[in-house]
């Protein structure tokens, strides 16, 4: 997301965040959820001085992305994407994001036991 890096950063962590803390939270009664909507129809747009007619994407209506975020919440989902169609997709991520969190091996991966000579290297 070049030239987004605060938004992406942001995003990030809110997701990240939002799958903490709903794992503090299991069998308590309390869900969280975050809701990632993309382009949202509404007024904030205006102030920005962004047209949302010349956008590559048709803005989502606010009633959709909240009957949406309901739905994902009955569902049990943590991370509500109202615009994606696979659901997977969320998961793939968790996934991997919980791989780089948890990579706490005390020994180093194989591919850095030795660094390439530098006639070895790309």
């Amino acid at each position: 997301m070049p030239f987004r890096a605060v938004y992406a950063a942001a995003k990030a962590y809110l997701v990240t965040f939002t799958w903490a803390l709903a794992g503090e939270l299991a069998g308590t009664g309390v869900r969280v959820q975050v809701c990632c909507p993309g382009v949202v129809a509404t007024e904030f747009h205006q102030g920005t001085g962004i047209d949302l007619a010349r956008l590559p994407v048709t803005p989502m209506d606010p009633g959709d992305v909240v009957t949406a975020c309901l739905a994902a919440l009955e569902l049990g989902e943590t991370v509500c994407v109202p615009g994606l169609d696979d659901p997977a997709a969320v998961e793939h991520y968790h996934t991997a994001a919980g791989q780089l969190i948890h990579a706490s091996s005390h020994t180093l991966a194989s591919r850095y036991h030795k660094a390439p000579a530098p006639e070895d290297r790309p």
